[in-house]
């Protein structure tokens, strides 16, 4: 099955979305989550912008190895700007946002999705202890007003309780 999914990326990288049978060949092997996997990973490596193929591939995805597309993604958005790995956020920070909250800081720092909607959803369901940095960073007069008003929306989504009256609170007095 592995050996389907890199065919497919071989095929599809030279041939794009004339790719015959591309669907049907994605059918053939989602239901193995190595050969998924392997795709995924191989698609996130070879193309830059998204396609919907990779997006519906990120579905079929455990939970161990979105970790791993995680940590990829993150060190592709380092070095440069690619959808797919912008991707791999979004759909973590929907299946998984748990997975997320140890790379908040540089998903932060990377502004992954900045102008989505969905761009704050990766600090859903942050605990207290882990929401802690952000507010600190949130009070410091070396924060830029642009990172707080975005630090605001990160830590109102954490939907927690003490969090939001601190951010009321902030936000009255600033």
């Amino acid at each position: 099955m592995i050996e389907k999914a890199k065919s497919l990326i071989e095929d599809f990288n030279q041939q794009g979305w004339k790719t015959p049978n591309l669907y049907e060949r994605l059918f053939e092997f989602i239901g193995n989550a190595e050969a998924t996997f392997t795709f995924c990973r191989l698609f996130l490596t070879n193309f830059e912008k998204g396609a919907t193929i990779f997006n519906d591939s990120l579905s079929y995805i455990e939970k161990a190895q979105f970790s791993e597309l995680i940590v990829h993604s993150l060190n592709i958005l380092k070095h440069q700007a690619n959808e797919n790995a912008e991707a791999v956020i979004e759909y973590a920070s929907l299946q998984f946002p748990e997975l997320l909250h140890q790379y908040l800081a540089l998903i932060f720092e990377l502004k992954a999705n900045e102008s989505a909607f969905y761009a704050e959803y990766p600090w859903r369901n942050l605990s207290a202890e882990q929401i802690k940095p952000f507010v600190l960073k949130m009070k410091s007069h070396t924060t830029s007003l642009s990172d707080k008003q975005r630090l605001y929306r990160c830590l109102i989504e954490t939907r927690d309780l003490d969090t939001l009256n601190f951010a009321y609170q902030f936000a009255f007095e600033h």
